[in-house]
Parts: structure tokens; sequence; C-alpha cells
């Protein structure tokens, strides 16, 4: 009922842009798809303490964009390969005795700060900073778009698949190993996802803003929510609902897509401490 009466409001405004802007409204679209599908992997990082994965993979986008400057693949392409094999590489450095917060504070800053001296030293003057960090609706193509589109339906259908054992390994790991689950290897294809969700999201909500994409909408689903399944459910409507009102604040206000995005989700965020537990 309440995903009905959303879009019941927002129909005039959907009509609104598609008059002024069609292509806009596939990127209006997309957002909100994007925005559903960080509801799930967003209860994942809450329930496991990733926040600090997600900066990571997050940090690394300005490296990505160096190297893709260099390549014929699309920014996209080039992120979810590189967030994978950074991911991989974190998952090799935890056998070796470090902690793993800490291991993602050194990735983190030791690849934003490779990307920032690469673009100082090989001046890279058509990289733009403010559409990687906090997101651009007028960088996104149709070729953006597609993958955006492809990739989101691909990581989602993964999840679906993987979603009974990992339940299992965030509330229980021991038992979860018990019963045979491959905790590491699951581990490892988490952070995959994790990395491509962030990497088809952050032309909406930017590099430095997309983790409060995955988390705000948790956290707000949190006090609303008796289980697992149902928490994910309200994540993911309160993530497409923030990225469609983010979008709409942009193209009325002309604000930063990814800073609207956040602040709608924070505003449902507040909402949600008005009830009682």
């Amino acid at each position: 009922m309440i995903p009905i009466l959303i879009f019941l409001a927002l129909t005039p405004t959907i009509t609104t842009i598609a008059m002024f802007d069609p292509f806009f409204l596939k990127i209006f679209f997309v957002a909100i798809f994007l925005g559903f599908l960080a509801g799930p992997f967003g209860t994942v990082v809450v329930w496991q303490r990733m926040a600090l994965m997600g900066d990571m993979l997050s940090h690394s986008a300005i490296l990505a964009l160096v190297l893709a400057h260099f390549s014929s693949l699309p920014l996209l392409v080039i992120y979810l390969i590189f967030s994978s094999i950074l991911g991989l590489i974190f998952h090799y450095l935890r056998f070796q005795k470090y902690h793993p917060e800490q291991l993602m504070m050194v990735l983190s800053y030791a690849a934003l700060s490779i990307g920032i001296i690469c673009v100082s030293k090989l001046q890279l003057q058509t990289i733009k900073f403010n559409q990687i960090l906090f997101g651009d609706l007028l960088s996104i193509s149709g070729e953006d778009i597609f993958w955006m589109i492809g990739g989101g339906i691909f990581l989602l259908a993964n999840f679906i698949a993987i979603w009974k054992p990992l339940l299992l390994m965030t509330f229980h790991e021991e038992l979860a190993r018990v019963e045979g689950v491959p905790v590491g290897f699951l581990k490892g294809i988490l952070t995959v996802l994790l990395g491509g969700v962030i990497a088809l999201s952050i032309k909406i909500a930017g590099a430095l803003l997309i983790v409060g994409l995955l988390i705000v909408p948790s956290l707000s689903a949190v006090r609303l929510s008796r289980t697992p399944e149902g928490m994910v459910i309200r994540s993911s409507i309160f993530g497409a609902i923030s990225a469609a009102g983010g979008c709409i604040c942009s193209f009325y206000f002309d604000w930063p897509i990814g800073p609207a995005i956040i602040c709608v989700s924070f505003g449902i965020f507040c909402l949600t401490l008005l009830r009682k537990n």
C-alpha cells in the first residue's frame, strides 16, 4: 500500500520531468532501482559491521578513475574489477594476523592517496573530482544505464542465491562452519558483490557518500522490523524513496545528487526515531 501511495504522490513530478528531459526520467528510475538494490547489501553491512569495508571500496574509486582514463573500458567495469581485487587482497591479509578494521583503514587511505597522487602528477585535467566524490546525474550515459540495470539484476540474483548461508554466517559463524558453510569463501563473495553495488551506484551517490546510501536506510529499518527479511524489505523501500527524493531535489533545486539522497535518507531516519520501540 505504501509504495502505491508514494508512486501516486510522485506521478506529477515524474510527468514534469518527462516533459522537460526524457533521458533524465530514465536516470530517475535507475536511481530508484539502485536505491532499492542498496537495501539488502546495506543490511548485511550493518549486521556484519562492515562500514569500513564500504569506505575502503569507495575511497578506491579515484584510483580506479585514473586506471579507467588509460583504458577503453567503462569506469564501472574498471572499478568493479579493481574493487574485487582490493577485496581479495584484504581477505588474504586477514590471515596475516592483522585486525580487519586496521587493514581496511590502511587499504582505504593507501588507495585514496595513490589515486590523488596519480591525478596530480599525471595532470589529468579531464578528471572532475566533484563528479566522482559527490555524484553527478549529467555524467551518466546510456551505456552506464545499461551496466547499472544489467549489473544490478546480476548482483541481486547472486545475493538471493547466497541468502540462507549468509544469514546463518551473520548471526552464528561457528554454527555455519559446523553446517559446512564455506565462511571464508562466502565473505570473499560478499566483498565482491558489495564492491559491485558501490561501483554501480558511485555516479549516483558519489564515492564519499555511497556508504551512507547503504547504511542509513538500513538503520531506519531497524526500529520497524522484527525479522531479517522484514529489515531487508524496509531497507530497500527506504533506499528507493531516498533515491527518488534526492533526484527530485537535484532536478528542482540543483542540489548535488549524492548529498541530496543522503539528506532525504536522514530525514526518513529521523522520522523512524519518533516511533517507540
